[in-house]
């Protein structure tokens, strides 16, 4: 089973059942590794799966070694959380100094990363999934994504930028179709023709006004552009747009946005998921803009 693999590494500095009782309330979270020595760093390293993540705990200043020997094994992405006590920093900076393309470190109380522990799990369990999903296509000359909710439980939107006012800071994107699990009462839906072609028919309804995060790859897939904001009230509809609209209030400079465009088509998500896509960026080795 593909899982994050949380790894102890403490000196003669403390006991076992020390480093256990420090950490007692992340422990209930996560089943973990103790390592004390090198050779018990090489021996958990082995035990690492290929699509694990090893998830390496500064307990105390002396275990550079043993990170270093787990770095040197496992020679993938890995993240190295250090703590205020005992000189963990100092050790964590130390090793990160020769492993910098290696190394994500988190600095952070037991309280604090507790609260982060989750969302790394969810990120790289939505990683594993991308790796090993199937994604249908729709046509050739757009080549659009068929996505389900199979990742995060959640339904997504895709959908162009329409309309940019700067003065507001607000974007209003717009699309042909919709999820109707993204919209408002169904006394808000109804059946529109295509703006276009006036050919067939397709659901039209109002997203329902709430935080969303706007998430876009880029072409070569070594860039990632998101940004979060919030669905405001739905504006009039206009005939000359595609069928379903919604106008984003963002959290971040529209100008600054538009500049580090990735691209046309933005994936719309709901909710803000803009640290648990940031620590996937860093798992995939993705460039955030």
């Amino acid at each position: 089973m593909n899982m994050v693999k949380l790894i102890y590494v403490f000196s003669k500095l403390n006991t076992y059942k020390q480093i256990k009782a420090q950490f007692q309330q992340i422990t209930s979270e996560l089943p973990a590794l103790y390592v004390n020595s090198v050779a018990k760093a090489l021996q958990v390293a082995e035990k690492i799966e290929k699509n694990d993540l090893p998830l390496i705990a500064v307990a105390n200043s002396g275990s550079e070694r043993m990170i270093e020997a787990v770095l040197k094994m496992q020679k993938r992405k890995t993240i190295v959380w250090a703590n205020p006590h005992k000189n963990s920093l100092a050790a964590a900076l130390k090793v990160q100094a020769c492993y910098r393309e290696q190394i994500g470190r988190i600095y952070a109380e037991i309280a604090e990363f507790k609260q982060k522990l989750d969302k790394i799990v969810l990120a790289h369990s939505v990683l594993n999934k991308l790796h090993t999903h199937k994604l249908g296509m729709i046509g050739k000359p757009s080549g659009w994504l068929l996505t389900s909710d199979n990742f995060s439980g959640l339904s997504v939107w895709m959908a162009n930028p329409s309309q940019i006012d700067k003065k507001t800071n607000t974007l209003l994107l717009a699309h042909c179709s919709v999820p109707t699990k993204l919209l408002t009462n169904k006394h808000s839906r109804t059946l529109v023709t295509h703006m276009e072609s006036d050919l067939s028919v397709a659901l039209q309804g109002r997203l329902v006004p709430k935080e969303v995060t706007l998430l876009r790859f880029g072409k070569d897939y070594k860039k990632m552009q998101l940004v979060s904001g919030k669905v405001l009230e739905d504006p009039a509809y206009s005939s000359q747009l595609c069928r379903t609209h919604a106008k984003i209030q963002l959290n971040q400079d529209i100008e600054r946005w538009m500049q580090a465009s990735l691209g046309n088509h933005q994936v719309l998500i709901p909710g803000d998921w803009s640290y648990e896509l940031e620590i996937f960026a860093r798992l995939a080795n993705l460039m955030v803009v």
